[in-house]
């Protein structure tokens, strides 16, 4: 890595000396990696057959599999008055 030379005025000594400033990169660092390899059997021991596992979709391209969108939409609930209301009274002491 290349750094900027700052020059840096020493007020204990009075001297003027040469400073490497090294600025460090963003984001994942080198050599560290985001996935590890697990078994499907240890797996299946820890979530079961039925839980939705998040896979990569570059992965799943690689895999063949084909990828689409689901569509996500917000429905307005009903207020219906099936559950019961609770009352209650504030009482200032």
């Amino acid at each position: 890595m290349t750094g900027a030379k700052n020059v840096v005025q020493c007020s204990r000594m009075n001297q003027t000396t040469t400073a490497t400033i090294v600025k460090r990169g963003r984001g994942r660092p080198a050599g560290s990696t985001s996935f590890v390899n697990v078994s499907l059997a240890d797996l299946d021991q820890f979530v079961g057959t039925k839980s939705a596992i998040p896979v990569s979709r570059v992965w799943l391209q690689k895999m063949g599999l084909a990828i689409q969108p689901i569509s996500r939409s917000i429905s307005e609930v009903n207020d219906s008055d099936s559950s019961p209301k609770v009352e209650f009274k504030i009482t200032k002491l």
